[in-house]
């Protein structure tokens, strides 16, 4: 085991006159041309896979293992709460796959590994002749996201991967720290399994001037998250997908929640439907919510209802719900039109918090403990029912389902848009009333 400086109570004690850190985007690469349609393409990314070389496939832990990477404890292991699914009304699943989770988060620990080259907008990194993964990802069951952007393939039968698309001069650092994920775009993902790591590392080296690694062209919102748990400490290099960044020391903190974003058919019972250190989210949130303070000017509603506009799970029959909730007090919220800062706030502020299931519902983090919180989710039997009581129970918070009716079951899967039924909504109003 080795050591770094740390300064934790210094980090705490932030310092309100510091500005956002500096930050370096790295220009894309050029493809002479071609369109990124034509470069994803099937047939190309086929091609390509079979004039590239596999790699070796490996969790952080095995690589550290074998090759005698310095690594540090960052938090200890801590229980797990295996609450079941609760639900109002009278629907319920007609089928429950219940994950077979362990009982205690693992240790979170900072790995030190040397010349590794990171890849924007890619979960994996590359050391050597090898490839490694955070310690959560099983390449037998789970789809990553880079699978989706065709920018490598994985062989999940033989542990291997391909990277299909070279960079001819990246760029260089000689230490810094990473958190490029497949993901990192989506809001949820971002909130919960990337961003508490930032936080953990700027908590462990408030002293290190160590450059951060992110992805680029991410939402504003992102951005100003980063901020706010980096305060102005360390430099932020944003990398475009694909491009590469050789590091001489690198600095990877291991995971501290994950839920695979898809699953390898046949998909196998008892798969987790997410996993979270309750300790680290819960760092994240109260220093997040201590730089941003919970006064404003503005008024922020007790009870809220979050209104998805997206084009999967949506609620088609919103406007009955939301006339309902508004006649007992409830005020609509739009997540995507508030800035970060307001989400926070909105979300801190509200006793009740009712909406469909959407990335959005990752700012329940930030509720206080007294909030009841009310998800819609369709009836069907691959959805997550674990994922918002997983994530709930680790931050304490008391938590409920209200199933819905799906649509266009077998096209879109468990994606469909859903309906509430009007004795759901009956079910609903009588709990939210008080």
């Amino acid at each position: 085991m080795s050591s770094l400086r740390t300064n934790s109570k210094m980090h705490e004690a932030a310092d309100e006159n510091r500005v956002a850190p500096l930050s370096e985007t790295l220009s894309p690469i050029k493809r002479g041309g071609l369109p990124t349609k034509v470069l994803r393409s099937k047939r190309l990314t086929s091609l390509i896979m079979k004039l590239t070389a596999a790699r070796p496939l490996l969790s952080v832990e095995r690589l550290a293992a074998e090759q005698s990477v310095a690594v540090v404890s960052l938090l200890d292991e801590t229980p797990v709460c295996k609450d079941l699914p609760v639900f109002i009304g009278a629907m319920r699943p007609n089928a429950l796959d219940v994950p077979a989770d362990p009982n205690t988060y693992p240790v979170v620990r900072m790995y030190r590994v040397p010349d590794v080259t990171v890849t924007g907008h890619s979960s994996l990194l590359d050391h050597g002749a090898t490839t490694f993964h955070h310690e959560r990802f099983d390449p037998r069951h789970h789809v990553l996201g880079d699978e989706n952007f065709r920018t490598l393939t994985i062989d999940p039968q033989h542990s291997t991967v391909r990277r299909l698309f070279p960079d001819p001069s990246p760029h260089r650092l000689d230490r810094a720290a990473v958190f490029t994920d497949a993901l990192s775009y989506n809001y949820a993902h971002w909130l919960t399994e990337v961003l508490p790591k930032v936080a953990l590392f700027a908590r462990h080296c408030a002293l290190d001037e160590v450059a951060c690694v992110v992805d680029a062209d991410l939402h504003e919102n992102i951005y100003r998250s980063l901020d706010l748990v980096l305060n102005g400490r360390h430099k932020l290099v944003r990398v475009p997908k694909d491009r590469r960044v050789v590091v001489g020391e690198l600095l990877h903190v291991g995971c501290t929640g994950y839920v695979p974003m898809e699953y390898r058919p046949p998909r196998p019972p008892a798969q987790s439907q997410g996993l979270f250190s309750g300790e680290a989210l819960n760092q994240m949130a109260q220093g997040i919510l201590s730089r941003i303070g919970t006064s404003s000017p503005k008024a922020f509603a007790r009870k809220i209802y979050v209104r998805r506009n997206s084009g999967v799970r949506c609620l088609a029959n919103a406007e009955v719900l939301e006339q309902a909730l508004q006649a007992i007090g409830f005020t609509i919220v739009e997540p995507e039109k508030l800035s970060f800062d307001e989400q926070v706030q909105t979300f801190a502020a509200a006793d009740v918090i009712v909406g469909a299931t959407g990335a959005a519902f990752a700012n329940i983090i930030f509720a206080n403990k007294r909030s009841r919180i009310y998800v819609l989710m369709a009836e069907h039997a691959e959805m997550p029912y674990f994922y918002w009581t997983r994530l709930a129970s680790c931050m304490g918070l008391n938590l409920k389902y209200v199933l819905c009716e799906q649509s266009d079951r077998f096209h879109k899967r468990f994606h469909a848009d859903f309906v509430i039924p009007p004795a759901q909504v009956d079910a609903l109003i009588a709990e939210v009333s008080d």
